[in-house]
C-alpha cells in the first residue's frame, strides 16, 4: 500500500499548498460522513447475515429434513470464505480501490468478507487522523447492530413471508447497498473534487517484501497466535449461539413462538 504519511493540513492548505475554505471543508466532512454511513449499513448486513440461521434454522431444519450436524455445516460455511477473503480483501482495496471491492462482491460469505477492510481504508483517507479511532470504533459498533435486525424483526418477517421469502428480501437489500456503494463511495476525497486533506501516499524507498514473506512473519509471531487464539474461542462460542442454536434452543426446548424467541435474542 505504501507508506502512510499522515499530517494535518496549516495554513487552511491542503497536501499540495491549494486553499481550502471552511465552506469546502465543511462540504467534504458532510460528504466523509455519508459515505461513513453506507459502509455502516454494509457492515450491518455482514452481522446480519452472520446470525440470521439462528432465527431460521427451525424453519430450515424442517423443510430439508435435515439434523444438527448438517445445520452447523451449512451455518459455518459463513465464516471460511469470510475468513479467506480477509487477505484478498486487502489486497484488492489497496489495488483496485475500496469502491470496486466493496460493491463488486455481493456473494454472502465471500462478499462479506469483502467489507471491513475496505472501509478501513475508506476511513483512513476521508477522515482526519484525530477521526480513525472514532471512524473504526463506530463502524463496528453501529455495524455490528445488525445482528439486531436478524433476530425480532426477521422474526417477524419469516412469519410473514416465509424464511424463502426473507432471505430474498435480504438479498435485494444487499444489492441495493453494492449499488449505493457503486453510486456514492468514493476512495479518495479527491475522487469526489476535493483535496486530499488528510493523507497523502509516500512512494517506498525500498520495495514492499514479498505476500509470503509477510504471512510468514505473522504467523511465527507469538502475539499474533496468542490473540488470534483468543478471538477464535470468543468468536466461536459467541457465534455458535447467537448465529445458530439459540434460536432453536428457545423455539424447540421451551416451546417458545419465534416472535418471542426473537425478542430474547
Amino acid at each position: 500500500a505504501g507508506r502512510l504519511c499522515c499530517a494535518l493540513p496549516s495554513g487552511g492548505r491542503g497536501f499540495h499548498g491549494g486553499p481550502m475554505s471552511p465552506h469546502s471543508s465543511k462540504a467534504m466532512t458532510r460528504h466523509a460522513w455519508f459515505i461513513f454511513s453506507i459502509l455502516t449499513i454494509c457492515y450491518a448486513l455482514v452481522s446480519f447475515f452472520r446470525t440470521s440461521t439462528s432465527t431460521l434454522a427451525v424453519d430450515i431444519m424442517r423443510e430439508f429434513a435435515v439434523g444438527g450436524g448438517l445445520m452447523s455445516v451449512m451455518s459455518s460455511a459463513y465464516f471460511y470464505p469470510y475468513g479467506f477473503m480477509q487477505i484478498p480483501a486487502g489486497i484488492l482495496s489497496d489495488r483496485w480501490g475500496s469502491r470496486n471491492t466493496i460493491a463488486s462482491f455481493v456473494l454472502i460469505g465471500v462478499g462479506m468478507g469483502m467489507v471491513f477492510v475496505p472501509a478501513l481504508r475508506v476511513i483512513l483517507y476521508w477522515f482526519p487522523p484525530a477521526r480513525h479511532a472514532l471512524g473504526t470504533g463506530l463502524i463496528l459498533s453501529l455495524g455490528t447492530g445488525g445482528m439486531l435486525l436478524a433476530t425480532y424483526p426477521l422474526m417477524l418477517l419469516s412469519q410473514a413471508v416465509g424464511w424463502r421469502g426473507s432471505m430474498f428480501a435480504a438479498t435485494a437489500a444487499t444489492v441495493l447497498v453494492a449499488g449505493a456503494t457503486w453510486l456514492w463511495v468514493r476512495n479518495r476525497p479527491e475522487e469526489a473534487g476535493y483535496a486530499p486533506a488528510w493523507v497523502s501516499i509516500a512512494p517506498r524507498k525500498h520495495p514492499a517484501p514479498p505476500l509470503r514473506e509477510t504471512m510468514l512473519r505473522i504467523v511465527r509471531s507469538r502475539t499474533y497466535w496468542s490473540v488470534s487464539t483468543w478471538f477464535f474461542c470468543m468468536y466461536g462460542s459467541f457465534y455458535a449461539m447467537t448465529g445458530l442454536w439459540a434460536g432453536p434452543y428457545f423455539i424447540q426446548g421451551y416451546g417458545l413462538d419465534k416472535g418471542t424467541a426473537g425478542g430474547i435474542l
